[in-house]
């Protein structure tokens, strides 16, 4: 390729925060340049970027209510009852108003947040809630895959399960991101299957990350009807980037 030409390249730093894109026509600056300026670019993306405060969301869901079982202060409501497609699809889903209102025609009808609910229904009207976990276009992740292996086929608790990616959910109102989501911290997490054989995962101790308040367990359940051992997790650059 001639020193010269010029070469078009797109960086894209993207995060709940903030999206900044930058175009360098690489042919056209020496190579100290273009290094300077790749390090600005990526020195001034902060780990903090990945994180963000929960959106104004229209209706403040009270996620502690529906989920919490601690002290009586909640229903404990398995999160795939709402969250129906985490199971079968690479979404995970929000409930539809005719679910919610499937309860709330009944219970805590007096209640700011139902009345609220309420007027959606009537006006037939869908609640345009805010995404909170949103990946790039460019990463491949299904819930599927992981809800099946880790619920269905370990027989892991639910919460556990989902908290590891999304927090403890039944702490909080409406929906926060506590994880970061970003290339390095989903790949630590399937390293910790990396380094032993095949069905023998890393000690739960060695773990890099926790679910909510504990680990997923790595030995099995022994009540649990055709449980499959943990085991090893892909990390081909074309399982996340089809």
């Amino acid at each position: 390729m001639d020193a010269h030409a010029s070469v078009r390249v797109r960086i894209v730093s993207d995060s709940s925060a903030s999206r900044v894109t930058a175009y360098l026509n690489v042919g056209r600056f020496s190579t100290d340049l273009r290094l300077l300026i790749l390090v600005l670019c990526f020195t001034s993306w902060s780990p903090q970027q990945v994180l963000a405060e929960a959106p104004a969301q229209p209706i403040e869901f009270p996620h502690d209510v529906h989920t919490n079982a601690e002290d009586n202060a909640g229903n404990a409501i398995n999160c795939l009852y709402c969250h129906s497609y985490a199971r079968r699809s690479s979404v995970a889903g929000i409930p539809t108003l005719a679910k919610c209102m499937g309860c709330h025609r009944y219970v805590a009808t007096d209640k700011e947040r139902i009345q609220q609910l309420t007027r959606y229904w009537e006006q037939g009207k869908p609640i345009p809630w805010k995404k909170v976990h949103d990946l790039p276009d460019f990463v491949y992740f299904t819930h599927e895959r992981h809800v099946q292996h880790f619920v269905f086929q370990q027989g892991q608790s639910v919460q556990q399960v989902c908290g590891y990616c999304h927090g403890d959910v039944k702490t909080m109102t409406v929906a926060e991101k506590r994880r970061p989501l970003t290339m390095g911290w989903c790949l630590k997490c399937h390293q910790q299957f990396q380094d032993n054989p095949v069905d023998v995962p890393r000690p739960v101790a060695d773990w890099h990350i926790n679910a909510t308040d504990q680990s997923l367990k790595a030995v099995m359940p022994a009540d649990t009807a055709h449980a499959e051992p943990l085991r090893k997790a892909p990390s081909d650059c074309w399982e996340c980037h089809k």
